[in-house]
C-alpha cells in the first residue's frame, strides 16, 4: 500500500505539561527546551552564553546581581554570601564597603539607584559615592525604607519593612531630592512625599509582596490582593492617592519575577503565573491565567518546598520578546508574541538583572554556582554548547481501527554550519521502558537561503507497528540550529 505522511509543525502554543502525551493536541509539545520562536513556524536554538568575569566572587558566591546606568556611566555589582557589595569592572571584583544581609531590593530614580534590605539602613549611589538618605520616613524612624523599590510617576515607592507590612512609603520627586528625601508626615503639600497605609483597603490581614505600574495606576501586590491606586501629583497639593479597585483572592509570589511588558505586567502567583491586561472597559485592568498549560509543574515547584522565595528572578528581553523566570534551579521562558512556555537549562542557578538596556543591547546578566557571570540571549555561543530539545506531540494513526506500520521519519531544519548533528530517539507506543531505537546522525545541507542558512531534510528509516509513535530531537552543537516541520510516513496495518 502506498506510503501515508502525516505532518507535525512547531507547537505554536508552546510546551504543555498538563495534557497527557497521548492526549496532546498537535499545537502544543510536551517538552521544548532551550528553543524559542523565530517566526511562527520554526522553533530555534536559545541563544548562547558569554562569559562575562570568570573572576571568583568575593567570599565564596553571588547571591544578587543589579545594575547603575544613567547617562554615560553603566556599572554593575554584585551581593556576595556574606552580603558584601562589590563593584564588578568585568575583570575583577572591588569592594564597596556595603553589606546587606538577605535579600535586597533595587531601582533607579534619574540618577540615584536605591538598594536595601529592610533590615539595615538603604543606601543609594549616584554614580560616584554610596551614601545614606538623608531624610527617613516616618513612622519608621531611621534609613531601613525596605528592600521592595519601584519608581511610578517621578518617585520611588518601598515597602517591605516587616514592621510595617502593609505601608508603601514614597520619595520626594525626581525632580528635587529622589530618593535621598522621604515623606515625614502622612498627607500634605510641599515637594516631599508621604505614606501610603493599604491595610485600610483589604478585607483581611496581608502583607505587601510586590509593586509595579500598571495602565496609569500603582499596583500593590499583596499575599492575597492586589490593589490598583490613582496617584496624582499636584505643583500646589503635592502627592494622592485613591483606591481605584481590589481584587481579593490573587497574590504575589515575589517582587522580583515581575515585569512590565508592553500594556501587560507578568508575576506569579501560588496559583502559576498571571497577568495584569485590558479589560474590555477600557482603560481597566484585570488579572488573568498566563501559564494554564504549565501550571502543574510550577505548582509543584512553589508547593513542594523547593523553591526559595528569595531566589526568584527574573527579566523580560524586548529584543527577543522573551520573559524568563528562573524559580532557584529551574528556569522558564515565555515568548510573548506567541504566547508559548519552554523550559530554560543550562546553569544550575541563576540569578537575572532586570535592567533593560542590558537586556536589550547585550543579554540579560545573570550567575551561575560556579561564580562566573555570562551574559545570556547573546550570539554567537561561545562557551559550552546548550541542548535544545522538541518533543512533538505523538504521531497516531487517522484510521483508529487500524495499527499502522511505520516506515520513515523527515525531519525539515536549518543552520548555518555544514558539520551540524542532530539526535533523534523514537519510542512506539510511547513505550519508555524500553530502549529507545536511537541515533545520531551528521547533517550535509545543501541548499543555502539568502539569510546565510543551510536548509535540508534529515530522512530516517523506522520500523515496526504500533498505535502511535514518539519522537525526541536533540542538537548540542554551538550553531544556529532551527527546526520546522516532522514528518512520519506509514502503512496500513492489519484490522485490529
Amino acid at each position: 500500500m502506498p506510503l501515508q505522511p502525516i505532518r507535525r509543525g512547531v507547537p505554536t502554543k508552546g510546551m504543555n505539561t498538563v495534557a497527557p502525551p497521548r492526549a496532546m493536541a498537535e499545537e502544543f509539545s510536551p517538552v521544548l527546551e532551550n528553543v524559542w520562536y523565530d517566526d511562527g513556524i520554526t522553533l530555534r536554538r536559545r541563544l548562547g552564553h558569554s562569559v562575562s568575569n570568570a573572576t571568583i566572587a568575593p567570599n565564596g558566591g553571588i547571591k544578587d546581581i543589579f545594575e547603575y546606568s544613567y547617562g554615560a556611566t553603566t556599572k554593575r555589582f554584585i551581593q556576595d554570601l556574606t552580603g558584601l557589595i562589590s563593584e564588578d569592572t568585568g575583570t575583577a571584583y572591588t569592594s564597596q564597603a556595603i553589606t546587606f544581609a538577605g535579600e535586597i531590593g533595587h531601582a533607579l530614580l534619574k540618577d540615584k539607584i536605591l538598594v536595601g534590605n529592610g533590615v539595615a539602613n538603604a543606601q543609594h549611589y549616584n554614580g560616584t559615592a554610596w551614601a545614606t538618605p538623608t531624610t527617613t520616613p516616618t513612622p519608621v524612624g531611621d534609613a531601613t525604607i525596605g528592600n521592595i523599590f519601584h519608581v511610578h510617576k517621578g518617585r520611588c515607592y518601598a515597602a517591605g519593612n516587616t514592621a510595617f507590612p502593609m505601608t508603601v512609603f514614597i520619595s520626594d520627586t525626581f525632580t528635587s531630592t529622589g530618593v535621598d528625601y522621604w515623606g515625614q508626615t502622612a498627607g500634605g503639600a510641599g515637594e516631599l512625599g508621604y505614606l501610603l497605609d493599604c491595610s485600610g483597603d483589604i478585607s483581611s490581614g496581608d502583607s505587601i509582596i510586590g509593586i509595579t505600574t500598571h495602565r496609569g495606576f500603582l499596583v500593590v501586590m499583596c499575599n492575597n490582593h492586589v490593589l490598583f491606586y490613582n496617584i496624582t501629583e499636584s505643583s500646589t497639593s503635592g502627592w494622592s492617592s485613591s483606591l481605584y479597585k481590589s481584587v481579593k483572592g490573587e497574590g504575589c509570589v515575589s517582587h522580583k519575577a515581575t515585569q512590565a511588558v508592553g500594556e501587560e505586567t507578568i508575576f506569579l502567583s501560588p496559583n502559576g503565573f498571571k497577568k495584569l491586561s485590558v479589560s474590555l472597559i477600557q482603560g481597566d485592568s484585570q488579572v488573568n491565567d498566563l501559564s494554564s498549560p504549565i501550571n502543574n509543574a510550577i505548582k509543584d515547584l512553589l508547593n513542594g518546598g523547593t523553591v526559595v522565595t528569595a531566589d526568584i528572578r527574573s527579566t523580560y528581553n524586548p529584543k527577543y520578546g522573551l520573559y524568563i523566570c528562573s524559580l532557584g534551579s529551574v528556569q522558564y521562558a515565555y515568548q510573548t508574541q506567541f504566547q508559548g512556555w519552554f523550559r530554560w537549562t543550562g546553569v544550575q542557578s541563576v540569578l537575572f538583572t532586570d535592567s533593560a538596556l542590558v537586556t536589550y543591547a547585550s543579554g540579560a546578566y545573570m550567575c551561575s554556582i560556579d561564580n562566573t557571570v555570562y551574559q545570556d540571549t547573546k550570539a554567537p555561543a561561545t562557551v559550552t554548547a546548550i541542548m535544545m530539545r522538541w518533543n512533538p506531540a505523538p504521531f497516531r494513526s487517522p484510521q483508529l481501527e487500524h495499527k499502522p506500520r511505520w516506515r520513515k521519519m523527515e525531519l525539515i531544519y536549518e543552520t548555518n554550519a555544514v558539520s551540524d548533528s542532530v539526535t533523534v530517539d523514537y519510542y512506539r507506543d510511547m513505550d519508555t521502558n524500553m530502549p529507545p531505537v536511537n541515533g545520531t546522525y551528521t547533517l550535509a545541507p545543501k541548499q543555502v537561503l539568502e539569510n546565510g542558512l543551510y536548509s535540508d531534510r534529515l530522512e530516517l528509516p523506522i520500523a515496526g507497528r504500533s498505535e502511535l509513535v514518539s519522537f525526541d530531537f536533540y542538537n548540542d552543537q554551538n550553531t544556529d540550529f532551527r527546526m520546522k516541520l516532522a514528518e512520519v510516513y506509514m502503512n496500513d496495518g492489519s484490522i485490529r
